[in-house]
């Protein structure tokens, strides 16, 4: 959902500055756009990287919040047979 979230917001973004780069070309009558384009790649492979870090991490190696874990431990512990827990 948050990639999801940011996917649409670079959207909005890159369709502002498309358009801002059409607005200069009618009144100035500069095309940009080309180099407009360059950086909207650059922009999108950069998000992109950005976003597979996060997920990556995430799934890899991220430590779990303390509070979570303590949670954890202690449903553990309700057990009646188990008398310790180790989470790390």
């Amino acid at each position: 959902m948050k990639a999801s979230g940011a996917d649409a917001s670079y959207d909005v973004i890159m369709s502002a500055v498309t358009l801002i780069s059409e607005i200069i070309f009618k009144f100035a009558g500069i095309s940009i756009d080309g180099y407009v384009g360059i950086l909207i790649d650059l922009f999108i492979i950069y998000s992109g990287i950005q976003m597979m870090r996060e997920t990556i991490s995430s799934i890899l190696g991220e430590r779990a919040d303390k509070e979570l874990v303590q949670s954890i431990k202690g449903e553990i512990i309700e057990h009646k047979p188990i008398s310790g827990v180790y989470l790390a």
